[in-house]
C-alpha cells in the first residue's frame, strides 16, 4: 500500500496580493504546506492572517524559523531587485527557494526552471525554453520556443514572446507586451504596458508604444 509523502513546509516571504496568487498555486501543487509569512512592511504588533496561513514577523525572525527546522523559502515580491535581495538572504541563511507551477500551466517537456521561479495559471512554456532562477512567469503569459529567460525577470499577464528570445537577468516586461522573435533583452531593461518590442533592447533601456520606442536609460 502506496503513502502519500508528507508536505514540505514552505516559508513565504512577501505578503501582498502577488503572494495571495503564489499560495494558490502552492496549495493546488500539493507539494508544501505554507507554514506562515515574512512580511517587512508590518511591524510584529501589526501580524495577522493571509490566507489562513500567520504572518510570523519580518526578517528578524527568519534565522529562528530557520532553526526550527523549516529549509523552504518562495519570495513572493514583484519587484526584481528587491527579489534578488531577498533571495541573496535567505540563502545566506540557508533556506531552499522552492518552484511554485500552477497545474493549469502549459510547460512543454524537457523545459528547464530554476529555483524559486513561480509560473502562474494559464502560462504557456515552449519547447526548448530555459527558465532562470527567481523569474516570474505570470497569468496567461507565453514564452515560444527556445527562449532563455534569464534570473529575476518578471514577464507580465498576458505578455507574448516569440521563440528564440533572449531576456537577460532582471528585465521587466510589462502587461500585454508582445516581444518579436529572435531579439535580445538588455539587462535591466523595462518593457512598458502594451508595448509591441520590435526590435532588440538595450540594457537599461525603458521602452513603451508600438512599436516599441526608447524613452530613457538607466
Amino acid at each position: 500500500m502506496s503513502m502519500t509523502p508528507p508536505l514540505r513546509s514552505l516559508l513565504i516571504w512577501g505578503a501582498s496580493g502577488h503572494a495571495k496568487v503564489i499560495v494558490d498555486i502552492v496549495r493546488l501543487s500539493s507539494q508544501y504546506e505554507v507554514i506562515g509569512f515574512i512580511d517587512d512592511l508590518n511591524a510584529p504588533t501589526e501580524r495577522g492572517v493571509i490566507c489562513g496561513a500567520p504572518i510570523l514577523g519580518t526578517r528578524e525572525q527568519l534565522l529562528e524559523i530557520r532553526k526550527q527546522g523549516v529549509e523552504h523559502i518562495l519570495i513572493a515580491v514583484g519587484d526584481n531587485q528587491t527579489r534578488k535581495t531577498l533571495a541573496e538572504v535567505s540563502e545566506r541563511l540557508t533556506y531552499s527557494a522552492a518552484t511554485a507551477i500552477h497545474p493549469r500551466a502549459c510547460v512543454a517537456e524537457g523545459v528547464s526552471i530554476g529555483e524559486g521561479t513561480v509560473v502562474m495559471a494559464n502560462a504557456v512554456i515552449n519547447s526548448g525554453t530555459r527558465i532562470g532562477r527567481h523569474v516570474i512567469v505570470n497569468t496567461g503569459a507565453t514564452v515560444d520556443h527556445d527562449c532563455f529567460v534569464h534570473d529575476f525577470a518578471s514577464v507580465a499577464p498576458g505578455v507574448h514572446i516569440g521563440g528564440h528570445v533572449e531576456i537577460e537577468p532582471l528585465v521587466m516586461i510589462g502587461i500585454g507586451a508582445s516581444v518579436r522573435d529572435h531579439l535580445r533583452i538588455g539587462r535591466e531593461a523595462r518593457i512598458g504596458a502594451g508595448a509591441a518590442v520590435v526590435s532588440s533592447i538595450e540594457a537599461g533601456a525603458t521602452v513603451t508604444g508600438v512599436p516599441a520606442r526608447t524613452k530613457g536609460t538607466k
